[in-house]
């Protein structure tokens, strides 16, 4: 006979509604080597989240476009975001 034990755990969302994350629609996500989580969306940039707070990055800030299809950190700390358009290299 088996037995269930209780686990403590939880789950924390994030949304448009109770964050500043810039979308909804997430299409790709990344975590860094510093730890920052970088998360790509449908058709409003890339949001970036340091564990309190996050930023969002768009075209307005330079991506050639906010359709992000995929991202990866290279080994100099560069974010490479795959965008519909090109390629984005982030080197803040």
């Amino acid at each position: 006979m088996s037995s269930l034990f209780a686990q403590n755990f939880s789950i924390t969302n994030y949304t448009t509604s109770n964050s500043t994350i810039s979308s909804n629609n997430i299409t790709t996500l990344k975590s860094d080597n510093t730890g920052k989580l970088w998360v790509g969306t449908a058709s409003n940039g890339i949001s970036q989240f340091n564990g309190s707070t996050w930023t969002n990055y768009t075209t307005s800030n330079g991506l050639i476009s906010n359709e992000i299809k995929g991202i990866t950190a290279d080994p100099n700390g560069n974010i490479w975001i795959a965008t519909n358009a090109g390629l984005s290299k982030y080197n803040g």
